[in-house]
């Protein structure tokens, strides 16, 4: 086939000397359209390991991915949530655990600490704020501090006693509903939870205003 062969390229592409700069995500918020999203993840270190629950009380249903942070913990885990639903799983883990579920929009738990720990940590949005509810399972007083990168401050610090519990609301109107709340224990440096993404109130909002570059 001559006239095929005759109008084969004989030298390969050659790359420009002076290559164009990668494209930049366009700065400024963008309006973003109510999504029927509404779930909630929460874990608590039992004698058997941890026990993670995902509630989804949304309108649809929803797929999540854990990952581990030690190479040697196993994983990932996938998981599917129907509207409506919950579901829960028993995570083996050692003296000191590191996990972080990923959901759609946004929405990341992250769960670290180990054994001994005496704090357990839930939330729930309502319209315009978001309640992290703390509750002290210890036999000793725990210095819990919280805050939300949304938030401008040094964040939030409160003495808990044995047994006792509080809920840290925080408002997430002026940041168009996103949150990225992190709650830690001055006793216990290996404790984290980390709650970040979206509150759905059913209405419009904008995208997140942490991914505005400039």
């Amino acid at each position: 086939m001559p006239r095929a062969a005759g109008g084969q390229i004989s030298t390969a592409p050659q790359p420009p000397q002076t290559p164009a700069p990668p494209p930049r995500q366009e700065p400024g918020a963008r309006p973003a359209r109510a999504l029927p999203y509404a779930f909630e993840a929460s874990a608590r270190l039992g004698p058997e390991g941890l026990e993670l629950t995902i509630a989804n009380t949304g309108a649809a249903g929803a797929g999540f991915a854990l990952y581990p942070a030690q190479v040697d913990a196993g994983g990932p885990w996938f998981y599917a949530v129907e509207a409506g639903k919950a579901l829960s799983d028993l995570l083996p883990v050692g003296q000191a655990y590191d996990f972080t579920l990923h959901g759609p929009n946004g929405f990341l738990r992250q769960f670290r600490g180990g054994a001994g720990e005496a704090l357990e940590v839930t939330c729930r949005g309502a319209d315009d704020s978001l309640a992290v509810r703390l509750r002290n399972t210890g036999a000793a007083a725990v210095t819990v501090r919280t805050s939300n990168a949304y938030v401008a401050g040094a964040g939030r610090t409160r003495t808990l006693a044995p047994g006792a519990e509080a809920v840290d609301v925080w408002p997430v109107d002026e940041a168009a509903h996103w949150y990225d709340v992190t709650v830690s224990v001055a006793e216990d440096a290996r404790f984290l939870r980390r709650l970040a993404g979206h509150l759905e109130t059913g209405r419009p909002s904008r995208s997140d205003p942490a991914l505005d570059w400039a």
